[in-house]
């Protein structure tokens, strides 16, 4: 089998290094036919310089692809990962950050999640660090993508994740590709209605084969302006997926007004969702040897009741949000 792995990238001298040496040892040790693309959007500190030096030490097809303007509809990762595309030589386009750090074991297991009918593969990324504010991440992306995958098996996929995520470049191109998809910020629940629209099926994957680590948002400002990004994604998904995400964010505004007739009512529905973000927490952070964090679960459901609501009112007042140093208007 033939693999292109895609990495778009952005004055990431501080992460880009550590990210592909563990894509060499991934691609290494897949066995596959692997080359890698790595696509140059406008860095303008030594980004380049890393990625060219790292394209003379490797035994592999490794190519820089200059990221220059933009096409059709495509802003951001999505028209950085669009122009990539077309130079990949392999069918089965494995995707992830420059702020991601893959197992040893990725690429093969990404690869073999693909049967004929299967279009898009969806990994699990966790949180790194030792930190609380990185730790706290951690159970969130948990809970989240854990969510996910539970829905995901049940037909109702709610996205998938750019840092860690797999497609059919046949499938991409029915598409239209990221130049003729809806202007979503977040491109990877795009394309992923896109295939699915199109007929294919896609697959969300949770095990510690496929199992990715990434930095953690460094600041509150940070931390908001990457909900802002995943909320944007949200409102864009069915109605179904949509209810079921903003009534579990946006507790909060229901909780106000049931405590101001019975308090008691009001500490029992807060409860219940603990309840159920604690148990798909305790089932994925133990699914990822992650089981440490579990402590954390109680902290977490406090500081995130008020924290989607925040994000949510920081959404409706200033309707933007900033990626890789670039303003986009939601």
């Amino acid at each position: 089998m033939q693999v292109s792995v895609i990495l778009a990238v952005r004055n990431e001298e501080h992460h880009l290094s550590g990210c592909l040496e563990a894509l060499a040892v991934s691609i290494a040790a897949s066995g596959l036919q692997c080359e890698l693309l790595i696509g140059d959007d406008g860095s303008t500190d030594q980004t380049r310089a890393i990625a060219e030096c790292f394209a003379q030490t490797v035994d592999f097809p490794c190519k820089i692809v200059e990221v220059v303007g933009s096409i059709g509809l495509a802003r951001g990762k999505a028209n950085a990962v669009g122009q990539i595309i077309p130079h990949a030589s392999a069918e089965i386009l494995l995707i992830t950050d420059a702020d991601t750090r893959v197992p040893k074991t990725w690429v093969a297991a990404m690869a073999a999640a693909f049967t004929p009918s299967i279009a898009l593969v969806t990994g699990f990324t966790l949180v790194g660090g030792s930190k609380l504010h990185a730790q706290l991440q951690a159970v969130d992306w948990a809970i989240a993508l854990g969510s996910s995958h539970l829905l995901a098996s049940l037909g109702l996929p709610l996205t998938s994740l750019g840092n860690n995520m797999a497609y059919r470049k046949s499938a991409y191109l029915q598409t239209g590709g990221y130049e003729k998809l809806p202007l979503y910020i977040t491109e990877d629940l795009a394309l992923l209605k896109a295939v699915r629209q199109k007929g294919w099926q896609t697959v969300h994957l949770a095990n510690r084969a496929i199992l990715a680590s990434t930095a953690p948002a460094t600041s509150w400002k940070e931390w908001i302006l990457q909900r802002k990004r995943w909320l944007a994604g949200a409102l864009s998904m069915p109605w179904l997926q949509k209810g079921l995400m903003l009534t579990d964010g946006l507790l909060l505004f229901g909780l106000i007004p049931i405590a101001t007739v019975n308090a008691m009512a009001a500490l029992q529905i807060w409860g219940c969702r603990f309840a159920v973000h604690a148990l798909i927490g305790t089932v994925y952070l133990l699914r990822m040897k992650q089981g440490k964090k579990l402590l954390l679960l109680p902290l977490y459901e406090l500081l995130i009741t008020f924290l989607n609501p925040l994000v949510f009112l920081h959404y409706l007042a200033f309707r933007y949000t900033e990626w890789k140093q670039r303003h986009y208007d939601l």
